[in-house]
């Protein structure tokens, strides 16, 4: 009897399906349906209300309620409501776990397949499944990982780059802790490469050369001469504090005055009658001065180093051509000298030339310099600008005007690791393949003709795998895979190939140089290279240049004397 009313056993309450009468319970109130009575639209009572959900195994479960012993299991009631619904494929069931076929698996489910934790996309080496990042996306692979063709993984896509004690470094970036060297990801992707150009530890000038020994600079050579027909006399390019009156040559190499330390690199110049080195960061500069070059705010010769004005610390790349000179540092570049032809890259009013360091006019992350005879080249993020002369076409732009604001050198693209300038010509390593412009008269752009070229033109035979390039006078040299090569203008034996006086136009071997090679700098008429077995040169030896204690020219590599 409840509110009035008899109630037969087994009644339900009509405002509550999930309450009875149970006389054996109570004949005076409701009392609870068993749990997992229907109550009509897919509803079970529990606990004497109607609730949505599944009732199994003598136990109810809300809807999409996990299975206690299936994480792959849930209650879906418009499914089942006596039993288990197997969860949909990908369903996370779990960190870094996911449904499948209903079981729990270690993995990732995407584009509707289950992938296993650390397999690799295969359209893309640089994202890999890794369920503790994500179960249903690609993660990025780790930075650093190869994925071939001097090509690494960075933020989960190929790029040309290497990867050095936990750090990505864009192709050509210099080593922040070691100037001379580079990341050129053809040569290696995990570690640093000898940088070129910029900051060569063996130089080849005009008449004379100079190298890095254990910190210290030494040179050989000539020690000032009267040459090039400018009618004067210069002294002071061995650095020795002594004029060419005292010490007209050495017959090998001798200490660099005040440079027995610290030493990083000295500068190339094919044809260049002054010398810099960098120093700890610091740049100093000795020899032939009278346009300014050797940067101290005089234009005079100097027969010892001194220190090139503002440039005292955060120097990472020198760089000398004949008669200016510039230094890398901060991203940036300082010119001084020459201005004839716009090669400092400011204004043409100062045509005088700057006895000081001038910026050019040339914005972004400077990688790398190369400086010709009167004109200049700039690596910035993987593309080049060159600015100065451009006689024969050697700034690559199509044109034969001279500029001293930057243009650019047509079809190189923005994956140049390496520039290279000479008297007359340019030269660049561009996705490992070695292509030059310029001055053709002597074969130096090795495309088999003797043609002028005013655009980037690629060098016979040499398409990949080139480590370094070296461009000299009217000859050019370059390492592949530790070999050396030459080509162009061979009067002295230069190009090293046991010949004089034939051209060559395009590369050939260097003779018992086919492996070991660490650095290559071609010079005015000879050529030097640090092997595995010393320093060596050949080609002309009239002013000791070759530093092998004699004055006889060498079509073939001799050793230096102490190196």
């Amino acid at each position: 009897m409840i509110g009035g009313t008899t109630y037969a056993s087994g009644a339900a309450n009509s405002a509550n399906s999930c309450q009875i009468c149970k006389p054996p319970t109570s004949t005076s109130t409701f009392s609870n349906a068993d749990d997992g009575t229907s109550c009509g639209g897919g509803k079970y009572c529990n606990s004497g209300s109607c609730k949505t959900g599944c009732f199994i195994a003598g136990a109810f479960y809300a809807d999409g309620a996990a299975n206690p012993a299936n994480a792959c299991q849930t209650c879906q009631p418009s499914f089942a409501a006596t039993s288990w619904t197997t969860a949909a494929n990908g369903a996370s069931c779990g960190t870094g776990q996911v449904c499948s076929g209903g079981t729990c698996q270690t993995g990732c489910w995407i584009d509707g397949a289950l992938i296993g934790s650390g397999a690799t996309n295969s359209t893309n080496v640089c994202q890999i499944c890794k369920p503790a990042s994500s179960t249903t996306t690609w993660s990025s692979n780790s930075a650093g990982t190869s994925c071939g063709s001097g090509q690494i993984c960075d933020s989960g896509s190929c790029q040309a780059g290497c990867y050095v004690g936990g750090t990505v470094y864009a192709g050509g970036m210099l080593n922040p802790a070691n100037s001379c060297q580079s990341c050129l990801p053809l040569v290696s992707t995990s570690d640093w490469s000898q940088a070129q150009s910029d900051c060569a530890t063996i130089a080849a000038h005009n008449g004379f050369t100079c190298a890095t020994v254990s910190g210290a600079s030494k040179c050989w050579g000539s020690n000032g001469f009267d040459a090039g027909g400018r009618g004067t006399s210069y002294s002071g390019l061995l650095g020795i504090n002594q004029t060419f009156a005292q010490t007209p040559y050495s017959l090998v190499p001798v200490a660099t005055n005040g440079l027995a330390a610290g030493v990083q690199a000295v500068s190339t110049g094919s044809d260049s009658l002054h010398a810099c080195a960098l120093v700890s960061g610091a740049v100093k500069c000795w020899g032939y001065g009278a346009f300014g070059q050797i940067g101290d705010g005089f234009m005079s010769d100097r027969n010892a180093p001194v220190a090139v004005t503002g440039l005292t610390s955060g120097v990472r790349g020198v760089a000398t051509g004949d008669d200016h000179s510039c230094a890398l540092l901060n991203g940036q570049i300082q010119c001084w000298g020459d201005n004839e032809f716009g090669e400092l890259g400011v204004n043409p009013a100062v045509t005088s030339g700057s006895p000081t360091p001038v910026a050019p006019a040339l914005n972004g992350n400077i990688q790398a310099i190369a400086v010709g005879g009167q004109h200049t080249c700039a690596l910035v993020s993987g593309s080049v600008f060159c600015w100065g002369a451009n006689g024969q076409g050697r700034l690559g732009n199509n044109s034969t005007m001279d500029s001293y604001s930057s243009v650019q050198p047509m079809g190189l693209g923005s994956n140049v690791q390496a520039i290279a300038a000479g008297e007359t010509h340019t030269c660049a390593i561009a996705s490992g393949a070695l292509l030059c412009w310029g001055s053709n008269v002597s074969g130096q752009l090795g495309d088999g003709t003797g043609v002028d070229r005013w655009v980037p033109t690629p060098v016979q035979g040499l398409s990949s795998g080139v480590q370094a390039v070296s461009a000299g006078d009217s000859h050019t040299c370059a390492l592949v895979n530790g070999a050396a090569l030459c080509w162009g203008w061979n009067a002295f034996g230069q190009v090293g190939d046991n010949t004089t006086m034939t051209n060559r136009l395009s590369p050939v071997p260097v003779q018992g140089l086919g492996s070991g090679v660490q650095a290559i700098t071609a010079g005015y008429e000879h050529t030097c290279a640090l092997t595995s077995a010393g320093a060596k040169c050949w080609g002309a030896n009239g002013t000791a240049e070759l530093g092998n204690n004699s004055m006889t020219d060498s079509p073939i590599p001799v050793s230096v004397q102490g190196l």
